[in-house]
Order: structure tokens, then sequence, then C-alpha cells
């Protein structure tokens, strides 16, 4: 099911708010796929890649306030592509990928983020 996008914000909107003051780090894991390369046999191969899911990353990253190198929270991207970005304090780099956004690893990401009971946003 999807969220609606005002939902989705009013969502993206507490957690980049929410300051949780318990032992447990909150943690966010974003799952984006491109899709490179991939084609349809429909209508003369047609692509099937989705470009427009990297500058996603970038504007998830943004509303986060995602900044390399930091404890406060746990992030977990899975992506099928690089993404070199620009965090708010002006330092830019490669973002870490934790995996491909295969089943088996979406699995194992979020029963790591939750077994120490934290709490957090999955995308």
């Amino acid at each position: 099911m999807a969220i609606p996008p005002l939902a989705l914000l009013r969502k993206l909107t507490l957690l980049s708010q929410y300051n949780v003051r318990g032992t447990s780090t909150p943690y966010v894991i974003l799952i984006l796929v491109h899709y490179e390369g991939w084609t349809t046999n429909l209508n003369g191969g047609r692509s099937m890649q989705l470009d427009s899911v990297k500058e996603d990353l970038k504007r998830l990253l943004d509303y986060l306030k995602y900044r390399h190198g930091d404890s406060s929270r746990k992030w977990y991207i899975l992506s099928d592509f690089e993404c070199v970005y620009q965090d708010y304090t002006g330092k830019e780099q490669a973002v870490t990928r934790c995996g491909v956004p295969d089943r088996e690893t979406i699995l194992k990401t979020v029963e790591e983020a939750t077994k120490s009971g934290a709490w957090g946003f999955i995308h």
C-alpha cells in the first residue's frame, strides 16, 4: 500500500524533528532501485530505468538532514546505484550503501535495525 505524498511528508517531518532520548539509536532505512540497463521487450525495447530515483535519494537525504559520519541515527541505504551527495555541512562524498535491494538483504537489514528495540523510518 503506497503512502500518499502528503502523509509521507508529514512522517518525514516528524522523523526529522524527533529527538529520541533513549538508549537505542534511531534508524533510517532507504530502499531505492534504479534498474540500470533494464528494458522491456514491448514497444521496441523501451527502457525501464527509473532515472528520477537518483534524485529522490538526494531529496530524502536533504529532508532527513543526512550528514556524512552522523552517529545520531543509524543509516541503512540499499540501492543499486552509487550516489555522491553534498550534505548540509558542505561535505561531499559517496553515500555509504549497505547492500543491494534484494529480498534477503532487505529482511536482514530490517532485522539488524530493529533488534535493539530502536524506532525508525523505512522508505
